[in-house]
C-alpha cells in the first residue's frame, strides 16, 4: 500500500511535465507517455487499496471494509491496468523501432501508425476487464485485492470439496485474458529490443564503412587535386547539408533512441520480473513468501521507474548548465523547467526551427552577394587604366 501511491504520484508528475511543456500533446512521444502514465495510475491506484475494497468478512483479507460493488470496481481497474500498461510500453517500443529502423518521420507515424498504438492497449485492457465483470468473476484473491478469482477462494482446486458460488471460469479467464497476453507481450518486447539493436548495429557497420571511405576521399593525395575548389565548396556546404552529414545525423539520432528505449526496457523489466517469477514459483515452499513480498513492493512501481527514465535527459541538461547543483536540486529543476524532448517533433517547434534556419540562410546569402559585388568592383577598378 506504500509503493502504489509512489507510482501514482510519479505518473502524475510525468503527465504534469508533459502538459506544462511547450510541445504539450503535440508530439507522438508525449502522447504515448501520457497514455502509459494514465494506465499506470489506474493500475497503481487500484493496487494501493489492497484488500480494503473487499467485502467485509472476507476470509484471510486484511482490513476488508468494502462490498461487492467496491470489489468489482477494484477488480475492473486492476484487470484493465495489468494488460493495458505493458501494452502501452509495447507501443512505445514500436514508436522507437519505426524511428530507428525505417527513419519514419512523425508526420507519417501520426496518421498511419499512432492510432493503433493507442487503440490496442485500450482494447485489450477493456476486454480483460469487462469479461470478468459481466461473468460475475470479480472476487478477492489470495493477495487481498479483487480480480478474476473463484469464490470461495480456491474452490476450483482439485483437492477442495468446496462448491463454487461464483467465478467458476475465473482461472480460464486469467489464463486467456491476462497471462497469455502478458506472456505474448513480453515475447514481442524482447523481439522488438533485438530488432532495435540489430538495426543500430547495421547502422554502426554502415557508418564504419562510410568513415573509411571518407578518410580515403580526404587523404592528402585526393585533397591536392581538389585544392582549387575548396573555397567554393566551403560556401556551398555552409548552406547545404551533404548526404554524409545527413546520414551521421540520422545515426546519432538512432543511437540516442536506442539508449532511451533500453532505459525504458530496464524500468519495465524490474517490476515485472518479480511478478512473473512469483507466478511461476508461487507453489515452491521456502521462497513463496519472499517472492510475494517482493512482488507487492516492486510491481506497483512501474510509474516510478518511468519517471526516472523520463527525466534523465532533462536532469543532464540542468547539470550541464549548473555543475554545482546536487542531484536532488537538479531533479527538481528539471521537473519544473521541462520544455520537451531535445529532438521534439512538434509542429510549432519545427516551424520555429525552420524560420530560424531560413533567416540564417538568407543572411548568409546576403553576405555572399555583398562579397561577390565587392570583389567585382575591385576587379573592375584594377582593370581600368590609370
Amino acid at each position: 500500500m506504500v509503493t502504489g501511491p509512489i507510482s501514482v504520484v510519479s505518473s502524475a508528475i510525468i503527465m504534469c511535465m508533459i502538459w506544462r511543456s511547450r510541445a504539450k500533446l503535440s508530439i507522438c512521444y508525449h502522447r504515448i507517455m501520457f497514455g502509459m502514465s494514465l494506465t499506470d495510475i489506474i493500475l497503481s491506484s487500484a493496487l494501493s487499496f489492497n484488500s480494503v475494497p473487499a467485502p467485509i468478512g472476507t476470509p484471510h483479507a486484511w482490513k476488508a471494509f468494502g462490498n461487492r460493488s467496491t470489489c468489482k470496481a477494484q477488480g475492473f481497474f486492476i484487470m484493465f491496468g495489468m494488460i493495458a500498461a505493458p501494452t502501452y510500453f509495447l507501443s512505445l517500443q514500436i514508436y522507437y523501432f519505426r524511428m530507428i529502423k525505417y527513419q519514419t518521420s512523425t508526420n507519417t507515424i501520426r496518421p498511419n501508425v499512432e492510432p493503433y498504438l493507442h487503440f490496442a492497449p485500450i482494447l485489450v485492457g477493456c476486454i480483460a476487464a469487462f469479461v470478468p465483470l459481466v461473468t460475475n468473476s470479480m472476487n478477492p484473491g489470495s493477495r487481498g485485492y479483487c480480480w478474476a478469482q473463484d469464490f470461495p477462494l480456491h474452490c476450483l482446486d482439485l483437492d477442495q470439496n468446496t462448491e463454487c458460488i461464483r467465478g467458476e471460469t475465473a482461472t480460464i479467464q486469467r489464463l486467456l485474458l491476462l497471462f497469455s497476453p502478458m506472456i505474448l507481450n513480453i515475447l514481442i518486447v524482447v523481439i522488438m529490443m533485438w530488432k532495435i539493436y540489430a538495426a543500430v548495429w547495421e547502422q554502426d557497420r554502415r557508418n564504419a564503412s562510410h568513415n573509411f571511405q571518407s578518410s580515403v576521399r580526404q587523404s592528402p593525395r585526393n585533397n591536392g587535386a581538389q585544392g582549387e575548389n575548396t573555397s567554393g565548396a566551403r560556401r556551398r556546404t555552409s548552406l547545404i547539408i551533404s548526404p554524409e552529414e545527413l546520414q551521421i545525423s540520422q545515426y546519432q539520432r538512432s543511437r540516442r533512441a536506442r539508449r532511451r528505449i533500453m532505459q525504458y526496457f530496464v524500468g519495465y523489466f524490474i517490476p515485472h520480473f518479480f511478478f512473473y517469477t512469483d507466478a511461476l514459483l508461487r507453489n515452491v515452499e521456502g521462497i513463496d513468501n519472499l517472492l510475494e513480498i517482493l512482488t507487492l513492493i516492486f510491481y506497483p512501481l512501474g510509474g516510478f521507474f518511468n519517471l526516472v527514465v523520463f527525466v534523465i535527459p532533462a536532469v543532464r541538461k540542468v547539470q550541464e548548465r549548473n555543475a554545482d547543483l546536487c542531484l536532488f536540486r537538479a531533479l527538481v529543476s528539471a521537473i519544473a523547467s521541462y520544455a520537451g524532448p531535445s529532438n521534439g517533433d512538434s509542429q510549432a517547434l519545427r516551424q520555429e526551427r525552420r524560420a530560424s534556419i531560413t533567416a540564417r540562410t538568407l543572411a548568409n546569402l546576403s553576405n555572399i552577394q555583398e562579397c561577390v559585388m565587392t570583389d567585382s568592383s575591385i576587379d573592375r577598378n584594377e582593370s581600368d587604366p590609370a
